[in-house]
């Protein structure tokens, strides 16, 4: 039996409550996740994915329900508290990571998640070495750039150092909010097999946005598509491996609303 480790129970999020401007963005909605579970999240423009992804690592407070992690109620804790286990890649690739600090500097940082923090006690040469050989295993001559200022990097090596940043130590869970999205096509299959390469290594489970329907696909062991605040499909496993994106989109125009397929989402599937 799979064990479960991050759970939302009836989670309601309302921007703006009381006001004229009131948005509700999550709607009772419910989440099962098990350890393990590398998913992909999909949906139109406002249905509520990246608020899922704040709410759970603590950017935006919820009006009512439970989050838990490892069966621990975590909705009240602040997002640094939840940042010990829980790591983010972004759509930015300046969120996240220090662009002034060195390669070098920003892959220590990420070893001490959840510790006191001290560069002159954690960058060893021993470490050093390491760095050196994570990243001539990735390619792109990251591995000769240990002591270049990240921001003069490319937005994909940037991505690429985020993303080992983010699980060099294992996080309980981490979140991808469109992590590729601002990539050209050949940074993004880079960066998104390197994704999977590492989710896989250390079995992360992990929670992905993106546009792209066949990354949805093509990667992770389950999808959800969600629409106005709720999951109205969850497919996994042998079910997941039959999609093809023509079914998806014949899903959104099923269980979704009438704005729910945007264009983003039509122009990215035809892009692997």
């Amino acid at each position: 039996m799979q064990e479960v480790l991050l759970e939302l129970k009836d989670v309601n999020k309302i921007f703006n409550p009381g006001s004229q401007n009131e948005k509700h963005v999550l709607r009772q909605l419910n989440l099962t996740v098990f350890d393990g579970d590398f998913m992909t999240v999909i949906g139109g423009n406002g249905a509520g994915k990246s608020t899922l992804l704040n709410t759970v690592a603590g950017n935006f407070p919820i009006q009512s329900g439970q989050i838990l992690l490892e069966g621990q109620a975590v909705e009240k804790q602040a997002e640094e508290v939840r940042a010990r286990h829980i790591a983010r890649v972004f759509q930015d690739p300046s969120m996240g990571t220090a662009p002034r600090m060195t390669v070098a500097e920003n892959l220590a940082l990420a070893c001490r998640r959840g510790e006191k923090r001290s560069l002159k006690k954690i960058l060893t040469p021993e470490l050093y070495a390491d760095f050196q050989n994570i990243l001539s295993d990735v390619g792109l001559n990251l591995d000769q750039r240990l002591d270049e200022d990240l921001g003069n990097l490319s937005g994909g090596q940037r991505q690429t150092i985020a993303m080992i940043m983010a699980t060099i130590k294992k996080p309980k869970l981490l979140l991808l909010d469109e992590h590729v999205a601002a990539l050209d096509p050949k940074a993004s299959r880079v960066v998104m097999e390197l994704t999977k390469s590492r989710i896989e290594k250390d079995n992360i489970t992990s929670l992905m946005i993106t546009h792209n329907m066949q990354h949805a696909i093509d990667y992770g062991n389950r999808l959800i598509m969600m629409d106005r605040g709720q999951i109205i499909y969850d497919v996994r496993g042998e079910e997941k491996d039959q999609l093809t994106v023509d079914r998806l989109l014949e899903k959104f125009m099923e269980l979704g609303s009438e704005d729910s397929l945007t264009d983003k989402m039509l122009i990215e599937s035809t892009h692997k």
